[in-house]
């Protein structure tokens, strides 16, 4: 026994004190599972290659929850994050959203983007990992903040039993990138509540028609003109549209604001997770101030406008059909300034 000691102490004093390091900060680590995880390589110090990992953040099996809440009109369901914040749904009559909030603050992380990984359960051998999209990273206490479409996204992988995680590759401190779960443990009896939540929501604000699965905004009548390579309704919708949206302007103006782009993001994150969609049909509009020639170019313009942000956001111009309409197809009439303004609009449908 006495001759042993020496050597184990020798042993000891050959361990690199950068390894000793990572196994004290990896035994300590508060998320998921490392099995599931993908580790990366550096050179210490000293040259010695060792596993370093990024700083996790996300709940343990046995503590993992969510919880619904119901307050000033509208639904929140919450997964709190055990010493980083908590990850929340948030569905009011205007839109649903996805915030990831930190009560760390986000004063040591660039401005860039946060890639997602959504991870199946280690007993789903069945299962794979899905990649998402990257998405901006916010900054101050909101690490993340998602709109409607990407939001829905997050639940439908969820509700598979998958759980997102956030990679921050670009964290500026000593312990390198920073990754944050969200798990889907007892999601789903929660996610039923909230569903059913949104319904009351939507039906106390008057919105008829509730498609929670993508989004979809109820039908408010437009009509439109047949195509001949396109499937349409007695409305003159496509019948095999899978979503759509519309996006408006200012008198005269082709230019897309704030609040359109922000819609049109949302369609392109469901356009690049979702590549099978096989056609974008992008129709323009204006109202009836100004002639009818001058209105029909301004309705080109417009749809030609959304058309180029699609497509600089790496959408394909092969899958874009381009219609216009000048004021020939009004949803109001043009005799208010508040109907006016919702007939200067693009609507753009997709269709599978």
């Amino acid at each position: 026994m006495r001759a042993s000691f020496p050597k184990i102490l020798l042993l000891l004093t050959l361990v690199p004190t950068s390894m000793l390091a990572w196994s004290a900060t990896h035994e300590n680590e508060v998320g998921g599972d490392a099995s599931a995880r993908e580790d990366t390589l550096a050179d210490n110090l000293n040259g010695h290659a060792v596993l370093v990992e990024p700083r996790r953040y996300g709940p343990r099996l046995i503590e993992a929850n969510w919880e619904l809440e119901e307050k000033d009109g509208r639904c929140l369901m919450r997964q709190d994050i055990p010493y980083y914040g908590k990850a929340m749904f948030v569905r009011t009559p205007e839109e649903m959203s996805f915030l990831l909030h930190t009560d760390q603050g986000l004063e040591a992380v660039s401005k860039s983007t946060a890639t997602i990984q959504a991870m199946p359960a280690v007993w789903r051998h069945d299962d794979k990992m899905v990649v998402l999209p990257e998405v901006g990273v916010a900054g101050n206490h909101t690490a993340v903040a998602m709109g409607n479409i990407p939001a829905r996204i997050l639940l439908s992988q969820l509700e598979a039993g998958r759980s997102p995680e956030f990679r921050f590759h670009e964290f500026e401190g000593e312990h390198g990138a920073l990754a944050v779960s969200v798990s889907a443990v007892k999601f789903l009896p929660v996610y039923a509540k909230f569903l059913a939540c949104e319904k009351q929501v939507l039906a106390k604000a008057g919105v008829l028609g509730v498609h929670a699965r993508l989004g979809q905004h109820p039908d408010d009548g437009e009509a439109e003109v047949q195509v001949a390579d396109l499937a349409l309704d007695v409305t003159g919708e496509p019948n095999n549209a899978i979503m759509k949206d519309m996006v408006h302007f200012d008198t005269g103006k082709w230019e897309l604001k704030p609040d359109a782009q922000k819609a049109l993001n949302d369609m392109i994150y469901y356009l690049k997770v979702h590549p099978e969609v096989k056609t974008v049909l992008i129709s323009g509009h204006t109202d009836a101030v100004g002639g009818a020639g001058s209105n029909l170019k301004l309705s080109l313009d417009r749809a030609r406008s959304v058309r180029r942000y699609l497509t600089t956001a790496g959408i394909p111009e092969t899958k874009i059909r381009t219609r216009f309409f000048g004021e020939y197809l009004p949803l109001r009439g043009n005799e208010t300034a508040p109907d006016r303004a919702i007939n200067r609009r693009v609507r753009v449908h997709l269709i599978q």
